[in-house]
């Protein structure tokens, strides 16, 4: 019997820490964690203090939260909202100290019913809940690579389910209590299955005897390398910084290969975020640290390594991504894939903001803008003539959106309506108060493949537009040794050589990293080689991989080349940076700022916004931007009217604050 080796990819550049799920977790033995938030009273002109409670299944950690949702009588986080966990004296915004993301519906401060949950060290979580823990159906991602399929109770795998375990092997059967228990099918790559048995974990004797007989196929097979994937995070240097919607990638088994692919709702939340930070230089890196294992009784002697290369397949789907911005009734699409897109249809509501529907696949739209085929670099879309029909006067509005002390607890409900119709919204004296539009939106396309097949999309969209601005102002891998593999975006049977060698002992292994890179999006199918001073070969079985690479629309996001006119330099305003609520603020301009250049262009966003000071510091900003600053209220009230390119730039700005 031939003896079986063992190329295995692991992942460096994990995020340190714990898993921060227990699904073995005890509701019993958690406790209720409050969060005191201040807030703005209008009407009396002052400060209020409210209490949220959420549960805490891990009360022993001394995490703070953030609610974004619906509060009920009592004080409890519910509804449908975004429950964000960090370290005790993390800072409320940024990737420092941020634990886990949970998106999805709370019950009475637990969450019950969809919803999914991300963790800073790549976990994921996405189905059912129930008092607190996963309940139901439902899909769980490991830090380590393993992935698992199937039915929940109180947090444990309960019935029937799919586990694949490091990539090495999948089984598809039954489960009790977090355990396999009973009968199901335990395949591996290239096809070998068993019909298995288990009992509280445990395999049965006649089980672990088929289990041998499937071992000695694989060995006599000419394949003689069993290749898994074992952790499916693909993360350096900088995404040990970045937030959890960072790029990661997934792995997946499919037709007796496996693969990496970009986690789906990262895509999604990329083409819906408005942002493409083109710079980043880790977008479509994929890392694998790879350990050869030796389990031979003589030494094994590697004088080379090969990336196989079977085909590279162009991504030519488009990333069509909005470019939304607070009181803007015009925006622009920006194509941030590699393919066109034709019969480009938008379909959207308009609703008084916080009133709509939720948004969803079923939902009817009232307004539709053909907007044809995506040629160019961005493609305009104009709401005008659908704010006109809703009663909108749209040339004041945008005439006059930056006087709001004007009008604002002054204008009735006649005048109101007569300026922003449906939108307009009344304090409890009937007078205008806030008029703001809440956005659903449905962008649908067509588009083909390097194949020829032609595909239908849609993805959906959820916008916030301000009428009145009620502002106007707030080595990963040790000593292991890492080889850069940059693949082409387009070919067929071509090979990649690395200078990996290294003596390896009898039931030792040897490691070392992969970086695979690519200049455009593309599909790849591949294999390692390690060539052997005797002569030998040693081949693992074909692995898929999609490398995310999108296009650089650096230049489009500054307002160049029609994408929005011409910049504001520094110095031309009280700003330092006046257009930082309009474009991503670039590296070679935060990288030349003091600290407390930093400091003040990260506060005069919140300024923009109207946020009320409490420092010595912040009220001299304030008071340098003269009549641009409109004081309004703390950070829950300002938070919500921050748009992408300034949430995005705050984070970048203390990315370089803490260096």
């Amino acid at each position: 019997m031939k003896t079986i080796h063992s190329i295995v990819p692991l992942v460096a550049g994990l995020l340190a820490g714990v898993p921060f799920l227990s699904l073995n977790g005890n509701p019993s033995e958690g406790a209720w964690n409050e969060a005191v938030v201040v807030g703005w009273d209008q009407e009396r002109q002052e400060e209020f203090e409210t209490t949220i409670k959420v549960w805490d299944l891990q009360p022993e950690r001394n995490r703070n939260f953030y609610w974004e949702g619906d509060v009920d009588e009592a004080g409890f986080a519910t509804g449908k909202g975004k429950l964000r966990w960090r370290e005790e004296g993390a800072p409320d915004y940024g990737p420092e100290g941020l634990l886990s993301v949970y998106t999805g519906f709370l019950d009475a401060g637990k969450r019950t019913g969809k919803g999914k949950i991300r963790f800073a060290n790549g976990e994921k979580y996405e189905g059912a809940w129930e008092n607190d823990l996963p309940h139901g159906w439902g899909e769980f991602w490991y830090a380590n690579g393993d992935y698992y399929q199937g039915y929940f109770s109180a947090g444990k795998m309960e019935g029937k389910g799919m586990y694949a375990r490091h990539g090495m092997e999948v089984y598809e059967g039954t489960f009790k209590g977090g355990k396999r228990n009973g009968e199901g099918t335990v395949e591996w790559p290239g096809g070998v299955r068993y019909e298995s048995e288990w009992v509280n974990g445990l395999e049965t004797p006649e089980s672990l005897t088929r289990r041998k007989t499937a071992l000695e196929r694989i060995a006599a097979s000419e394949e003689a390398i069993q290749f898994g994937l074992v952790s499916s995070l693909a993360k350096n240097e900088y995404f040990r910084r970045a937030t959890l919607d960072s790029v990661t990638y997934e792995s997946y088994y499919e037709e007796g290969e496996f693969g990496f692919r970009p986690v789906a709702d990262m895509l999604e939340s990329y083409r819906e975020g408005g942002l493409v930070r083109s710079e980043m230089p880790a977008i479509g890196s994929l890392f694998m640290e790879m350990a050869f294992e030796n389990q031979e009784t003589r030494q094994v002697v590697i004088e080379r390594g090969e990336v196989e290369v079977i085909e590279s397949i162009p991504d030519l789907s488009p990333y069509i991504v909005p470019r939304l911005g607070a009181s803007e009734i015009q925006f622009d699409l920006a194509n941030a894939g590699w393919g066109g897109a034709r019969n480009c249809v938008f379909d959207f509501n308009l609703h008084r903001y916080g009133e709509g529907p939720e948004p969803g696949t079923d939902e009817t739209y009232e307004f539709q803008i053909q907007l044809g085929d995506f040629k160019e670099r961005l493609l305009k879309v104009d709401m005008t003539k659908a704010f006109e029909e809703c009663g909108v006067d749209v040339a004041f509005a945008r005439e006059h959106e930056y006087d709001s002390m004007n009008f604002r607890g002054k204008w009735t409900r006649d005048q109101g309506d007569a300026v922003y119709g449906r939108f307009a919204k009344y304090d409890d004296k009937g007078f205008l108060d806030s008029a703001s539009v809440g956005l659903h939106a449905r962008l649908s396309y067509e588009w083909t493949d390097a194949r020829g097949k032609t595909h239908s999309h849609s993805v959906l969209y959820e916008g916030f537009i301000q009428l009145i601005y009620l502002v106007e102002g707030g080595d990963a891998m040790g000593g292991n040794a890492k080889y850069d593999v940059a693949l082409q975006y387009e070919g067929e049977n071509y090979r990649l050589p690395f200078p990996f060698s290294q003596r390896v002992e009898p039931f030792q292994d040897a490691r070392f990293g992969l970086d695979l890179n690519v200049e455009r999006s593309s599909h790849h199918r591949f294999r390692v080689l390690l060539h052997c001073s005797d002569g030998t070969m040693l081949r693992s079985p074909v692995c898929r991989v999609h490398l995310f690479r999108p296009r650089d629309l650096d230049f489009e996001l500054h307002g160049i080349d029609g994408g929005g006119g011409e910049i504001i330099m520094p110095g031309d305003s009280p700003y330092l940076f006046p257009d930082s609520h309009e474009r991503l603020l670039g590296d070679d301009e935060l990288s030349q700022l003091t600290r407390d250049d930093l400091w003040r262009a990260r506060n005069e966003i919140f300024a923009r916004r109207g946020y009320i000071f409490g420092s010595d510091r912040g009220k001299e900003l304030a008071e340098s931007l003269g009549d641009l600053y409109q004081p309004v209220g703390g950070i829950d009230e300002i938070e919500p009217l921050l748009n992408a390119a300034e949430r995005a730039n705050i984070e970048a700005i203390r990315s370089y604050e803490s260096r």
